[in-house]
């Protein structure tokens, strides 16, 4: 925490924090956020691929937006988030957002610090958001129960793994295999390495495929949404028949 004290207050000094603002992020002072949208990096260790970084700059402003660029802490252009491809966000009440994602190569060593996205918009003007990145692994969760290739398990009430180190929450998804795959169940945001499941989610001689997602902090006004994160590969069982 000292560390991270003295990065945010040395290398962005309008921003005035204390240890409790680090925790949860507030509207004000906060550099992921400028007038075009929100940026964020993460730092991914996900299965059957090197580590890599991701980028996400969600935004209302889709359409005033002509490029979005990103530079390292010593300047150095890091790349471009292109805009072809994005995801769609419907919140009730709200306008449609789009979140542009890209993956970068962790390529060599890259410096720990502030990581700024230069976002264009289409009337010439041109604003910045900033991230602060650390430049750690986070460990995949280990011993899922039901375990991997489980046959003919009685339906569990919950999914359990080992407490995954410097992990703070954990987010789990459900896919149901007799239907085409569908996501049946994404659990919110957990600080336990566990996950109650509700009531008739599954059913008997079902064919279940989940994953463990592992994060070490939410909403840091420092790290943003999360620094470092981990993907399980896909942990498949199988239940009982009645």
């Amino acid at each position: 925490m000292k560390r991270i004290l003295a990065a945010l207050t040395s290398t962005f000094v309008a921003i005035s924090v204390n240890a409790a603002e680090l925790t949860t992020r507030t509207s004000q002072a906060d550099p992921h956020y400028s007038a075009a949208g929100f940026f964020d990096l993460h730092v991914c260790n996900w299965p059957e691929r090197p580590p890599f970084l991701m980028t996400v700059f969600s935004t209302f402003k889709f359409d005033e937006i002509e490029r979005l660029e990103i530079y390292r802490p010593d300047g150095i252009p890091l790349g471009e988030i292109p805009l072809a491809q994005y995801k769609v966000i419907q919140l009730d009440g709200k306008p449609e957002k789009h979140a542009f994602i890209s993956h970068l190569e962790i390529a060599g060593t890259l410096p720990e610090g502030w990581y700024t996205a230069v976002i264009s918009m289409r009337d010439g003007t041109r604003v910045r958001a900033m991230d602060y990145v650390i430049f750690e692994m986070m460990q995949r969760a280990k011993n899922p129960l039901p375990r991997d290739q489980d046959e003919h398990v009685p339906i569990p009430g919950a999914l359990r793994w080992d407490p995954v180190p410097g992990a703070a929450f954990y987010q789990v998804t459900v896919r149901d295999m007799w239907n085409d795959g569908k996501t049946i169940f994404q659990s919110d945001l957990v600080e336990q390495p566990q996950v109650e499941l509700p009531q008739g989610l599954l059913q008997p001689d079902g064919w279940y495929i989940w994953r463990i997602h592992a994060r070490d902090v939410n909403g840091n006004i420092l790290l943003g949404d999360f620094n470092h994160g981990s993907l399980t590969g896909e942990l498949s069982f199988t239940t009982a028949a009645k």
